[in-house]
């Protein structure tokens, strides 16, 4: 065999081996997808089909076809505690109920007078009646209000319940009342499950930016509350005096604006 014809052989048998490997070149590496779908579940697993309610968004929805009800959100009831027309309303119901406030009284034989007193003392020192004026409107402003009790020596222990004995409140250890937005605070536990229970939708703690404090701790003023269906999307808080007053006072500034116009021409 010539030198021409082994050349000739060996780019045969070349050529045959490329067009193998083209032919039977193993496809390139695919990137694995993972879905969504439910986790496969052991024979022995059963799931909990008992889903919450809250995570329907059919509240939000019916009610923005239902003449533009639903929450109106936080930054706009903020705007609307500018407007004279809103503010005077919550105000006048604030001062109100607070105008007169509390009388500490005594019952039985024995003369209580010096603890009455002291009382009334702290009450005073701590501006309770100030706080709980506050509260009101925030609860007319906002659809709810809220006060912090801040004892001292229980930074980092606000999320357990607050018990009332001796060993867990010490003598001189209440600190404050303090007025807390609903802006910044949002349920962190509630049961949504047992409409049976006693805590159904009842927020049994709440997060205050970001840190959680028992709701034991906090007293909560809702003055109008919203069916459970749409706690959720109200920050479980109710419907505000000035989302009342929305239709309201818009018409009647639109007339005042009307009769201004009228008069300028």
């Amino acid at each position: 065999m010539s030198k021409h014809q082994k050349t000739k052989g060996r780019r045969k048998g070349l050529n045959s081996q490329a067009m193998q490997r083209a032919v039977f070149r193993q496809p390139e590496k695919v990137r694995p997808v993972y879905g969504l779908d439910m986790p496969e579940l052991p024979s022995c697993v059963r799931p909990n089909h008992a889903i919450a309610m809250d995570g329907s968004p059919l509240g939000n929805f019916g009610a923005d076809f239902f003449w533009g009800t639903g929450f109106v959100g936080y930054p706009r009831l903020a705007e609307l505690a500018q407007i004279a027309e809103y503010r005077s309303v919550t105000e006048t119901t604030a001062n109100e109920m607070t105008r007169q406030w509390i009388e500490i009284k005594s019952q039985g034989g024995q003369d209580n007078s010096e603890a009455v007193r002291q009382i009334e003392e702290c009450l005073e020192s701590l501006n309770a009646r100030s706080i709980f004026r506050k509260a009101i409107e925030a609860d007319g402003f906002f659809g709810r209000g809220q006060i912090l009790i801040n004892i001292k020596g229980h930074e980092n222990k606000q999320d357990t319940p607050l018990l009332l004995t001796d060993k867990t409140i010490q003598k001189g250890s209440l600190k404050s009342l303090v007025n807390i937005e609903p802006m910044w605070t949002s349920p962190a536990v509630y049961n949504a499950t047992d409409p049976a229970a006693k805590d159904f939708y009842r927020p049994k703690s709440w997060y205050v930016m970001g840190r959680e404090i028992h709701a034991n701790r906090m007293f909560t003023l809702v003055s109008r509350p919203v069916p459970d269906m749409l706690k959720p999307a109200y920050n479980f808080g109710g419907v505000s005096m000035s989302q009342l007053m929305m239709p309201y006072a818009a018409a009647g500034m639109q007339d005042r604006i009307g009769e201004y116009n009228y008069g300028m021409e």
